[in-house]
């Protein structure tokens, strides 16, 4: 059979986790596959201020101590399964923080939740201890083909191409964007906020229209709110509502440990409303307790359709709701809608690797929606080999936990059993599910 080859797909905590799962495996003995890591800015981009969506300052929404090895729960590895938990340690927050001599200074100021730029020094600490068992490729992915049973990857502006027997496909994507967006020098969007945060904080007496309702959307009212009572920030929501999210032991375990949590035994709409409540949508406890003292920021209920330039140049924001439509003035509109992570990974695809991905799928098209309902407990899509892994479209069959940060290491478990074949779901003991 030969080793594998695993391709992964961006430089952040997903990535790290897998690879580092991977260097522990081996250096117990197991037969592992060779790993090549795309990122064509560097590790931990997103979480930078370079990358435009994050001024660095910002506090991390999820806790640090959801690392790349958490929950430490392996099932995988067999009679291995500790020493695994245990190896996965060297990459934890806790000794990241040991290592650079914080550990005893972030304790006593209570455990606070880090800014994202310190967030970006622990995934870097991370790459540093994994990159001599890893191939790093600093470039651009251009084009995915499949030829001889294998993933081709070619890479953008070389002659390289890397065969591979799996894709792991992570990041967020592309943001969301209405078709026809005028260029405007007011009208910004999740991913260029923050580079013109400076220029932003220097207008007068402004009227904002604020266009999203997730965590994106609150750190960047919160920070709106700040530039005082002559900012009037409008935020546009579906449900006239900004929920908080739900953060109970309950909800909470079941990002964790959605197998203990009976997620497999609930309808597609609970899942769907589940993932509402606690994730997609709403503002976290932190950030609805800073807007609640806001007096400049108000909800206004509405779908949002469009943005235009008037002959003033002026912005007009077009939204319905209760059938009825409506149009506002404003002088700036921030967009910060959800990301498209399967659109953006999809671009990459060639005819051959369509092709072959709706052979296999038994999909007549390929959109976010179907490949959502095919992905299996490999967090892969379904009967498609050589496999590709896509966590972020994971939540609904698989746990809410996949997409973002609550369960990295055993993202990485997930993932690594197909190649790394020991163990077996059905070898959990019957008391994990009582």
């Amino acid at each position: 059979m030969g080793i594998k080859t695993l391709a992964l797909i961006g430089g952040g905590p997903k990535s790290l986790a897998v690879a580092a799962k991977n260097k522990v495996l081996r250096e117990m003995g197991f037969e592992v596959p060779n790993i090549v890591l795309f990122e064509k800015e560097h590790i931990g981009f997103n979480w930078s201020q370079n990358s435009g969506l994050t001024s660095g300052e910002l506090l991390l929404g999820t806790s640090p101590m959801k690392d790349i090895g958490f929950p430490y729960y392996s099932f995988h590895w067999g009679e291995h399964n500790a020493k695994v938990n245990v190896k996965m340690l060297e990459y934890s927050w806790q000794n990241f923080l040991v290592e650079t001599y914080r550990y005893s200074d972030w304790i006593d100021r209570g455990q606070p939740s880090p800014l994202h730029n310190e967030w970006f020094d622990y995934l870097n600490f991370v790459f540093q201890k994994i990159s001599d068992s890893i191939e790093f490729v600093n470039s651009a992915v251009d084009r995915i083909s499949f030829d001889n049973d294998k993933w081709q990857i070619h890479i953008a502006g070389d002659n390289r191409v890397f065969a591979c027997d799996g894709i792991v496909s992570t990041g967020p994507g592309d943001i969301h964007l209405p078709k026809n967006l005028p260029q405007h020098p007011h009208i910004f969007t999740a991913t260029n906020f923050w580079r013109n945060y400076m220029d932003i904080k220097r207008c007068v007496s402004r009227r904002v229209a604020l266009i999203g309702t997730g965590e994106n959307a609150a750190t960047i009212a919160i920070e709106l709110g700040k530039l005082g009572r002559d900012t009037t920030i409008e935020i546009i929501c579906p449900n006239s509502m900004s929920y908080s999210r739900g953060e109970s032991y309950l909800e909470n375990h079941v990002y964790t440990d959605p197998i203990q949590m009976n997620w497999y035994k609930l309808t597609e709409k609970d899942k769907k409303d589940f993932i509402h409540r606690t994730d997609r949508g709403v503002f976290s406890l932190a950030a609805k307790e800073e807007l609640n003292v806001m007096r400049n920021i108000e909800l206004i209920p509405g779908f949002f359709q469009s943005v235009t330039v008037d002959c003033l140049d002026q912005l007009v924001v077009e939204f319905t709701y209760n059938e009825a439509c409506e149009k506002r003035l404003y002088d700036m509109v921030v967009l910060a809608m959800g990301f498209n992570p399967w659109q953006t990974f999809s671009h990459f695809l060639d005819e051959s690797a369509t092709r072959h991905i709706k052979k296999e799928s038994q999909l007549n098209e390929l959109t976010a929606k179907s490949i959502e309902s095919k992905i299996n407990e490999f967090l892969a899509i379904d009967k498609v080999q050589p496999y590709i892994h896509f966590p972020m479209l994971a939540a609904i069959n698989q746990g809410p936990g996949f997409p973002n940060l609550s369960s990295l290491g055993r993202l990485s478990d997930h993932i690594l059993t197909r190649y790394i074949p020991v163990g077996n779901f059905s070898d959990l003991p019957e008391e994990y599910f009582s």
